[in-house]
């Protein structure tokens, strides 16, 4: 709001017109916000039942071998992705330092899709393995 307040000084056209936001607040602040509290009193008026039976007593966790340690696992998760982007960010640098043109954004495109894919598999099928080894934390 100060940023606009700002650019609307200087007759700057990228600033957003105040009756904009005034309608955005408004729509958050009349729609938005009386549903969430609606929601959380039909939240805390209903009583929850667990669908299991939990045992009071804690049990102790067993010790995980050294590999999936989550300092370990934090670093293979950051290669991986790293790893199916790092060539075509090779290219790309590569054009841009040596003044060359780079024409292939389509593919650049997929590559930056694949990263995407690739994190999601990678945190997917990290958090099974912790939760297979019963560390919840």
């Amino acid at each position: 709001l100060i940023f606009n307040t700002l650019l609307a000084s200087v007759q700057s056209s990228g600033s957003v017109p105040f009756l904009d936001i005034a309608i955005l607040t408004g729509l958050w602040s009349g729609i938005a916000l009386p549903c969430v509290f609606f929601g959380a009193y039909l939240g805390y008026r209903r009583s929850i039942s667990y669908p299991t039976v939990t045992s009071p007593v804690p049990r102790t966790i067993p010790h995980s071998p050294i590999v999936s340690h989550n300092h370990y696992l934090g670093l293979i998760v950051g290669i991986i992705p790293f790893a199916s982007i790092y060539l075509e960010l090779y290219f790309i640098m590569t054009s841009l330092w040596m003044n060359q043109f780079y024409y292939v954004f389509g593919f650049t495109l997929l590559v930056f899709l694949l990263l995407i894919i690739t994190t999601a598999e990678i945190t997917i099928l990290f958090l099974y393995y912790q939760f297979l080894a019963e560390n919840h934390r």
